[in-house]
């Protein structure tokens, strides 16, 4: 009684150790992330029959590689604690030759569904193609397909027969798509969609200008009460100007500018008597001393005139930064300048004839760097905006000087390098009437001021000279 007492104490013991042993010999090879075995139904149902590195399957050593964390929808499904597990055992194990690490320009972390046509995720350039499984080939040969772009001949299928046809993500190599690179996702606009989006303007300034210069005498009158100096003078004269160049939608953009002034002053003479004279001067930068015509007899005229010539041409680089009621536009570039003189002053008798001459010619050609300011402010709620600007070149070039003086016999040319200066002012008040997006029609009405400091004159050409005046312009879309 005793003893069959104690066999059936002891029996839930024997089972529970049967139990446990039969277990472990079942669970050979088993690795974290094997649900075959879990307790949850839901695990189990997801995990293939040959998941694992269980030693009676003897894995060949051309097992499926293309298996990546969350790339099959068949063998590794979308939901469930079973993916779990092999994330993780596919980001440390390195010994299983079906447990590589997920592909580089994957994601571990994501889980791709069975569908992705309905992902609403963004995707890359290849698209999803659907084709069967390779079948499982023990002799390791490869069964030929025709469509070899879809298939590696070195695939083997380790279970039985084929797999249904699944929803794969072909490789961007062997099918030619564009590889993936962190900045793939950037979109530049091509050069044609810039000029499409952007906008050109032009405008044409009329502008009445007065030159201006700190020593322009042509010549000098001597009596016995002192002497009093003969100016040049040009008046108010016309010049134009023109712009023309294009913004883009995202802003910067470029602006080609000219300017021109082509005239003459007035013929200024003087008649001597018998108790004043009168000379006319020129200095010379090669010698660096004065040259002088003078008159000598009672009843001689003195005559002189001077022609100016400027052309200037800028390219300049701008960017416009908007505030609430105003914009300030930045520009820099370079300017190219041509400014010729010719100054003329002549002896001439009773009769009229020509005694002799004085003549200066100068020609300075210069390039450099350009630098301008425009602030343009909304007047309230109308169609006027207040403008104004200040800019500045600094140039570099070349200057030639003709001298001749038939009374002295000197007759000298010199050419010599030199730096100068310009400075621009402008301000006023313009009209606009917009027309679309950014776009606008303008009259513009103002003043202008402009230095060109070492230009020359008719006297010397290391004086300096100006314009002022003022500016009219029509534009569109500036």
């Amino acid at each position: 009684m005793n003893a069959a007492k104690a066999l059936f104490m002891i029996m839930p013991v024997l089972f529970w150790f049967g139990g446990v042993v039969a277990s472990a010999q079942d669970r050979q090879g088993v690795f974290p992330g094997d649900t075959r075995f879990s307790s949850n139904p839901e695990a189990r149902s997801m995990s293939p029959p040959h998941w694992g590195n269980d030693a009676p399957q003897s894995w060949p050593s051309t097992a499926p590689r293309d298996l990546e964390v969350g790339n099959d929808p068949v063998w590794n499904p979308p939901l469930g604690r079973g993916n779990a597990g092999r994330l993780e055992h596919a980001g440390t194990s390195s010994n299983e030759p079906n447990a590589r690490p997920a592909s580089s320009t994957r994601d571990p972390e994501k889980r791709y569904p069975l569908y992705p046509q309905t992902d609403p995720r963004p995707s890359s350039s290849t698209e999803f193609s659907t084709s069967p499984s390779r079948p499982y080939d023990p002799h390791g040969q490869g069964a030929q397909y025709d469509n070899g772009l879809d298939y590696n001949d070195s695939y083997r299928d380790p279970r039985w027969g084929f797999r249904t046809d699944a929803v794969t993500r072909p490789n961007g190599l062997d099918h030619g798509a564009p590889m993936d690179f962190e900045w793939s996702d950037q979109m530049y606009p091509s050069l044609g969609e810039i000029l499409a989006t952007g906008r050109w303007f032009a405008s044409a300034e009329y502008q009445l200008l007065s030159a201006k210069f700190s020593n322009n005498l042509a010549f000098d009158v001597n009596d016995a009460s002192g002497s009093e100096g003969w100016p040049l003078d040009f008046g108010y004269r016309p010049a134009p100007r023109f712009r023309f160049g294009f913004e883009s939608k995202l802003g910067p953009g470029f602006e080609l500018d000219y300017f021109q002034f082509d005239h003459a002053s007035k013929l200024t003479r003087f008649t001597t008597g018998p108790s004043n004279t009168a000379q006319a001067s020129v200095w010379q930068i090669g010698p660096s001393e004065w040259t002088r015509l003078q008159t000598f007899a009672p009843g001689q005229t003195l005559q002189g005139r001077h022609d100016l010539e400027v052309h200037s041409l800028c390219l300049s680089f701008f960017k416009d930064y908007k505030l609430p009621r105003a914009r300030i536009n930045g520009m820099l570039g370079g300017r190219y300048i041509s400014v010729a003189q010719h100054g003329d002053v002549q002896l001439l008798d009773g009769t009229g004839a020509v005694l002799d001459q004085l003549q200066q010619i100068t020609d300075l050609r210069a390039v450099g760097p350009r630098a301008m300011v425009d602030y343009t402010r909304r007047i309230g709620h109308t169609h006027l905006e207040l403008i104004g600007g200040i800019g500045g070149s600094l140039l570099f070039g070349n200057r030639d000087q003709f001298v001749q003086n038939t009374q002295t016999g000197i007759n000298s040319r010199t050419s010599v390098n030199d730096l100068w200066t310009v400075w621009e002012l402008h301000g006023g008040v313009q009209y606009f009437v917009p027309r679309g997006e950014d776009r606008a029609f303008y009259a513009r009405l103002g003043v202008s001021h402009q230095v060109w400091i070492g230009g020359g004159s008719a006297v010397s050409p290391l004086d300096d000279f100006g314009f002022r005046g003022l500016i009219a312009s029509i534009g569109v879309n500036r």
